[in-house]
């Protein structure tokens, strides 16, 4: 069975990421042949909304590709996030910005800040609040629109989406394996040294787990 790249993008009007449109460049071909891992994988989480189906698997809510090297998993996941959107899923291959102007916040707390991208420390305030009409969408913006409130809007954005019920939520992460090595980011120690800081020591890594 095949499945088209026209199909795709009207499904997903924000665009394929640049990862999987570049497999189809190395491949030449607009089209990608649907495998048993993928089925396997699709009815996986199909199952997890949807008891009365009956497979196989073993029932599993976070799965680990551990495929090997380049065996078309970018595309693979691609697939998944292509098939959650148009069963209705709230999804997160890329930015599903009319799913998330549906969903309202129903966390009240205020986001905390932190250290924005070239501004540093907000003056005067430690957190941001936001109106109690906002949705996942106006969460998003708030972190995307203020870099100091971006860490904070991750930590919360991860506990509003374990509160989603209306909807199933489907996530991915990529380059899982960096969470298991140093980071890019070092801290100072002394004025002449550094200390590399290991993933698993970041705010963003460890919500996510």
């Amino acid at each position: 069975m095949w499945d088209c790249l026209d199909e795709w993008n009207t499904t997903l009007p924000e665009g394929l990421p640049t990862r999987i449109m570049k497999k189809f460049q190395e491949t030449r071909w607009c089209a990608v042949m649907v495998r048993k891992n993928f089925l396997d994988l699709r009815n996986n989480f199909r199952r997890n909304v949807d008891p009365a189906i009956t497979t196989n698997l073993k029932d599993i809510r976070n799965k680990c590709l551990g495929w090997p090297t380049s065996c078309g998993k970018n595309i693979a996941l691609a697939m998944l996030f292509h098939w959650a959107r148009t069963e209705g899923w709230l999804d997160f291959l890329k930015y599903n910005e009319t799913r998330l102007q549906q969903l309202p916040c129903q966390i009240f707390e205020p986001t905390p800040l932190g250290e924005g991208a070239g501004v540093g420390m907000m003056k005067g305030a430690d957190t941001m609040e936001l109106p109690e009409e906002s949705t996942l969408y106006d969460l998003i913006q708030t972190g995307i629109t203020h870099t100091d409130a971006s860490v904070g809007v991750v930590v919360r954005l991860r506990k509003e989406l374990s509160l989603v019920k209306v909807v199933p939520v489907l996530s991915a992460i990529d380059q899982y394996n960096s969470w298991f090595t140093l980071s890019v980011f070092q801290e100072p120690v002394t004025d002449r040294s550094c200390r590399s800081i290991y993933a698993k020591e970041l705010t963003t890594v460890n919500v996510a787990q």
